[in-house]
């Protein structure tokens, strides 16, 4: 019975035992957050570029729908993107696509993701959903004239993405393109 007794109080951890293995923890907790937060802001990249997506769509079906008709003297749906903003905003225009005649909602992006292009306005046009660029010229085939370029606003590194809009009225995503 005496030497059970004794076996049990040595049974325990040590302090040193326990201090090496917090610091351990401590450690690998160190060395996998900023790989965490980089997931992360890679996620709120691929949702914001979604988002985008989601909304481009949204424009051209109220543009083929003929929301706000004619009549409202409204030709065009668009989507105003600002250069280092993380707001875009819906808008319609009339047939010389220059002051917007409906403001409606305006969409903000996650976290401290910003538009990295220049400053554009892609516009689909009432009933075919046509797709034109700020200048007013059509989008290209390959999206040329409408890529709308989507990174963190504290940039380290060179990865953002993009969406592309093509002269059909497609939307496309593309990831890992350079930042401008």
């Amino acid at each position: 019975m005496k030497k059970a007794a004794q076996r049990a109080g040595y049974e325990a951890f040590t302090m040193v035992e326990l201090l090496i293995v917090v610091s351990i923890i401590t450690i690998a907790s160190a060395a996998a957050i900023p790989g965490f937060s980089g997931y992360i802001r890679s996620q709120n990249l691929k949702q914001s570029m979604e988002r985008v997506k989601s909304d481009l769509r949204t424009a051209q079906i109220r543009a083929m729908s003929g929301s706000y008709s004619v009549d409202d003297e409204v030709f065009y749906w668009g989507i105003d993107f600002r250069e280092d903003q993380s707001i875009y905003i819906f808008n319609t225009y009339d047939s010389s696509f220059e002051n917007p005649i409906f403001r409606s909602e305006s969409e903000e992006l996650l976290a401290d993701i910003v538009v990295r292009s220049s400053d554009m306005i892609i516009f689909f046009e009432n009933h075919s959903g046509d797709a034109y660029s700020s200048s007013g010229d059509p989008c290209d085939s390959n999206g040329t004239n409408c890529t709308i370029i989507l990174g963190a606003e504290n940039l380290s590194g060179d990865r953002c993405s993009s969406v592309i809009i093509n002269s059909a009225g497609g939307i496309f995503k593309e990831e890992g393109v350079s930042c401008p």
